[in-house]
């Protein structure tokens, strides 16, 4: 098996209602309810479900896992709706129209690679840990729970913290200390789907944390700017 195909593996160990996922950005490895790409309502029949290039995702009572890009999770709650504008291999930009999601970023790679836009902002992951970001189509609210992002609005550019929100209006950007995420539904079901994740993976492929980021083949882990050599990898 290739290093890049253990490392995808690893990386969301889950089976897609009995498929494994193909590893691309707006890949959705997991759903609950009712969610609509496209507008068109997802069924536990569906081989592969994706968002795909400038694809939308759509949830009413119903909750959605996303592939961020190579490295990352989101989390999408009810009645929220999200769009991949662009993507590449670690990289990614969604728009998030409405509702709320939580990033679980496991690498940032060079930490301007995974992008969010939320209205006339756009928030940046830029190093590991766990996001959250809300928007009601007016003001949107980014919550930083461990590592760090950045939020660049009309020519500014504000950095958020561990710990730390970020409100993101019209008339600019407001950080706050905070003490996490608030204690509703999607937290909830987010820490929930975080254990699923680990539970469904072997012992032997299990992330360990590291400075620069996670192993994820037991040896190595892929630092700023280190990407897999794809040619080689038969992907």
């Amino acid at each position: 098996m290739s290093f890049v195909r253990l490392a995808l593996l690893c990386l969301v160990p889950l089976v897609v209602f009995g498929q494994a996922s193909t590893g691309t950005p707006g890949d959705i490895e997991h759903f609950e309810g009712a969610v609509f790409v496209k507008d068109v309502a997802l069924t536990a029949d569906a081989e592969e479900p994706a968002m795909g290039r400038q694809g939308t995702l759509r949830t009413e009572a119903g909750k959605a896992e996303v592939l961020f890009a190579l490295g990352s999770l989101m989390r999408v709650d009810v009645e929220s709706e999200l769009e991949l504008v662009s993507a590449g291999f670690s990289s990614a930009t969604y728009r998030l129209h409405k509702g709320a999601v939580i990033i679980q970023a496991f690498n940032a790679w060079d930490g301007d690679s995974l992008h969010v836009e939320v209205g006339d902002a756009v928030v940046t992951i830029t190093s590991a840990g766990e996001s959250r970001i809300e928007f009601d189509g007016a003001a949107g609210q980014l919550l930083v729970r461990s590592g760090g992002a950045s939020v660049a609005l009309a020519g500014e550019e504000y950095r958020v913290k561990k710990k730390q929100s970020a409100r993101i209006a019209s008339d600019g950007v407001t950080t706050s200390k905070v003490k996490g995420f608030p204690e509703d539904a999607l937290t909830a079901w987010h820490e929930q789907r975080v254990k699923d994740v680990l539970a469904a993976t072997p012992k032997d492929q299990r992330r360990k944390k590291s400075k620069r980021g996670y192993d994820y083949d037991g040896s190595k882990p892929f630092g700023a700017g280190e990407l897999p050599d794809r040619a080689a990898s038969g992907l």
